[in-house]
């Protein structure tokens, strides 16, 4: 399982079957973000999953409960 940052507001996380990624949007017209969880499987353009959260700690979770992500990895997610 590998884990990379792509910019500022945007991370990348590879496992044997799927290819996240977690980004934060400024969310229009407010001082407050979104944070997008898209999930792709291998070899396959069209995404599996997308949620969208307004918190980061929630999107974090989901990855770590649905994609079995570990904690190790999603500590060092900093958006």
């Amino acid at each position: 399982m590998q884990m990379k940052k792509l910019d500022k507001n945007q991370y990348e996380i590879i496992n044997d079957h799927y290819i996240i990624y977690i980004s934060k949007e400024q969310n229009p017209n407010t001082k407050l973000y979104l944070y997008f969880v898209d999930v792709f499987e291998h070899n396959n353009k069209n995404a599996y999953d997308n949620e969208i959260f307004d918190d980061l700690c929630l999107s974090i979770e989901y990855i770590e409960n649905n994609f079995n992500i570990p904690k190790i990895i999603t500590s060092k997610i900093k958006l």
